[in-house]
C-alpha cells in the first residue's frame, strides 16, 4: 500500500488522501482496507470513509480514495448517509439453511398435468409420384 497524495482541509476538519493498493487475487473488501489504511495514518477506522475503490482491469491494483476526520461527529454531520452505511457492513458469514418444516409438506399438491404426446415430425424427403402422376406425366411428353 502505497500513499499518493494526502491534502488536509481544515475548514471541514477532514483529509483527503489517495492510496495505491496492490493485492493478489480479488480486490480487497472495505472492511480490510479501512484497518489498513488506519494503521498508515494512524486514526482511529471509526474516522475513515472510503469513497471509492477504482481498479483497473487485467491489474491487480486499485486506487482507494479515502476521507479521514478528526472526530467522529464531524464525519456524522459532513458524510453522505449512503457512504457511512456502505463503510459500516460488515461481513456476514452465511448460515447453513434451515430444512422446510413439515407444515409445509402438508399443503395440497397441483395435480400433474398429463404430457401431450407430440406427433412425428414429417420428414421433407421427396416422394415417389405415384401411379396416376407417372401416367399423366407420360402421356404429355
Amino acid at each position: 500500500m502505497k500513499l499518493l497524495t494526502q491534502e488536509k482541509n481544515d475548514v471541514f476538519g477532514r483529509e483527503d488522501s489517495v492510496f495505491q493498493v496492490f493485492y493478489p487475487g480479488t480486490t480487497p473488501d472495505r472492511n480490510s482496507l479501512k484497518e489498513d489504511i488506519a494503521k498508515q495514518l494512524k486514526t482511529k477506522s471509526d474516522c475513515l470513509i472510503i469513497r471509492k475503490i477504482e481498479t483497473k482491469f487485467g491489474r491487480s491494483e486499485a486506487l482507494v480514495y479515502v476521507t479521514s476526520y478528526k472526530k467522529k461527529k464531524d464525519l456524522e454531520t459532513l458524510e453522505l448517509k449512503h457512504l457511512i452505511s456502505k463503510n459500516n457492513k460488515e461481513i456476514k458469514k452465511e448460515e447453513p439453511k434451515e430444512e422446510p418444516k413439515e407444515e409445509s409438506k402438508e399443503e395440497p399438491k397441483e395435480e400433474p398435468k398429463e404430457k401431450v404426446a407430440e406427433e412425428p415430425k414429417e420428414e421433407s424427403k421427396e416422394e415417389e409420384p405415384s401411379e396416376e402422376k407417372k401416367e399423366v406425366i407420360a402421356e404429355s411428353e
